[in-house]
């Protein structure tokens, strides 16, 4: 090669590192504003300050009990000889396709002398139903008669209306399929109220998130609690049920940092598919109990100590926490980033030379033993009493080898440490664990509370922070309940809970018989509600 083909091609690695220093450049620049916005976003500071006001401070929860609803209201206007409604103008500007219907006479005579009415102005009452992708106002005419020989009544004028549908809040533009939409927003998509408002005003709707927080309030309490109980009754006589909570904040509750959100689910071999949501103060022993009055069987929960005395309940322990809490330990140790970069032999040699590390992987590889013969179980399709032999033979063998560690380990690391604290985990809780053998029905896990359940809520909760009242977070309780039972019996949430509401207009909530055929799991059901069908 000469030298001149030598000299240009230095030039032109000269020519690309320049290049590469200016990108590099460019790149630490960008990284540094988004570390600086995510740092503003998602500190405390930012949270609790006027940064987030639109999030923190709108409580964003069915919760506005207090407010005055916005809503266009209907007022009182004096014809002559009769008095009626008459509709503010308030959707004059609104964004949506308005649609007229009639309420007319069939027979226009006179009911008492058979005289031809005269038709007056008729009073016009707005629906506001929701479709896919657009509003449609309903413009429901009333049409109103009144007898021009009666008339002279001054007091018994005779008048006759066009019957009108029952609404399902009266005196409000809400209808079934407007209200579903909004709780599927908010309790599926965890969609905030203030962002459902936005969208309200760019569509020129004069509806407020007061408004929505008062229907969400009043459909919750008034339509869906009579559902909620049959399915808390019916809950309870259940074999096998799964439980959790999680921490919640509402701001009336001054005196506490946090509410808890408590969480049962039934088992996924039933044919009552429910996720039940329960909000109290306090996560003590007592509404524990009140919470599972009643049931008689196998319950699936955490380590915590509530569930461990509750009367007639047999509480079967969750491996994945003891798991969680053995790879916690792990990774915690001084020795993990040394071990993770090691592959066979070299990862061999290292165990030999730390034994005190090496007993955590042992542990840690013989629950996931556990964990893989349960996956080989459902692989297999085994059955229950399959199932129950196999756990107490081959499970049983790694059980042990897990309980002859724990016990001949206990006091060889220090307490307060992860590894201690696993360690203290599996003793404390060894009876529960071990309960999964008793029943080929049962899971090693508590996951389906935590991934059914827990999981959803959290997510919506870092939209919405908080709650504002005991009264809201109740029924944001009874919304999520419907929603992720929905969810759960494979029904699309939006069209069932428009379906039940339509249902529900008119009816004799004390009906349990006609309540149940309109439970999430209830086999009366449309089956176009379905996801698949």
């Amino acid at each position: 090669m000469s030298e001149a083909e030598i000299e240009k091609i230095v030039q032109e690695n000269k020519k690309l590192r320049e290049q590469l220093a200016t990108q590099q450049q460019a790149y630490n620049h960008l990284l540094e504003i988004v570390n600086n916005l995510s740092r503003h976003t998602y500190s405390k500071k930012a949270e609790n300050g006027s940064t987030f006001y639109d999030q923190a401070s709108l409580f964003d929860e069915a919760e506005y009990e207090q407010c005055q609803p916005e809503e266009p209201k209907e007022e009182n206007v004096t014809v002559k000889e009769h008095s009626r409604k008459k509709v503010k103008k308030d959707f004059e500007d609104a964004e949506v396709k308005k649609v007229r219907i009639d309420h007319d006479l069939e027979d226009k005579k006179c009911p008492k002398c058979g005289t031809a009415m005269v038709e007056l102005k008729p009073t016009i009452k707005l629906c506001l139903r929701r479709q896919p992708a657009q509003y449609i106002l309903e413009m429901h005419y009333i049409h109103n008669y009144t007898c021009p020989k009666c008339s002279t009544d001054q007091e018994h004028p005779t008048m006759v209306s066009g019957e009108s549908q029952p609404k399902l809040i009266e005196g409000s533009v809400v209808t079934p399929s407007l209200i579903s939409d909004i709780i599927v927003k908010k309790f599926q998509q965890s969609v905030p109220l203030y962002r459902q408002e936005k969208e309200m005003i760019e569509r020129k709707i004069p509806i407020s998130r007061q408004n929505m927080s008062d229907w969400l309030l009043r459909i919750a309490n008034g339509y869906l609690n009579p559902l909620y109980q049959i399915m808390d009754m019916q809950l309870r006589k259940e074999p096998i049920l799964y439980g959790d909570e999680t921490t919640v904040k509402c701001i009336e509750e001054k005196d506490r940092q946090k509410s808890y959100m408590w969480v049962r689910c039934t088992s996924p071999e039933s044919n009552k598919q429910m996720i039940l949501y329960s909000y109290n103060t306090n996560r003590g022993t007592e509404f524990a109990k009140e919470l599972y009055k009643g049931f008689k069987g196998y319950l699936h929960v955490d380590g915590y100590y509530a569930y461990h005395s509750l009367p007639g309940v047999t509480v079967v322990g969750c491996f994945a926490h003891a798991r969680r809490y053995v790879y916690d330990a792990l990774c915690d140790d001084s020795l993990y980033s040394d071990f993770s970069k090691l592959r066979g032999q070299q990862r061999k040699q290292f165990l030999d030379q730390h034994q005190g590390y090496a007993g955590l992987v042992y542990l840690f590889d013989l629950i996931e033993e556990l964990f893989n013969l349960e996956k080989k179980y459902k692989q297999d399709k085994l059955s229950t009493e399959e199932i129950y032999q196999k756990r107490n033979s081959e499970g049983q063998e790694i059980l042990n080898k897990i309980n002859d560690f724990i016990i001949t380990n206990k006091d060889r690391y220090a307490y307060k440490s992860k590894s201690g604290k696993a360690i203290t985990y599996l003793l404390e809780n060894w009876k529960y664990l071990t309960n999964y053998l008793k029943d080929g029905r049962l899971d090693i896990s508590n996951n389906r509370s935590e991934r059914e359940a827990i999981k959803p809520f959290v997510i919506g909760r870092k939209n919405w922070l908080f709650a504002n009242t005991r009264l809201g977070a109740s029924a944001s309780a009874i919304l999520y309940s419907l929603v992720q039972s929905a969810k759960l019996n494979q029904l699309k949430p939006e069209a069932y809970l428009t379906y039940i509401l339509e249902q529900m207009i008119g009816i004799d909530m004390s009906d349990n018989e006609k309540l149940e055929t309109l439970l999430p799991y209830s086999k009366h059901l449309p089956i176009n509600l379905k996801i698949r069908h």
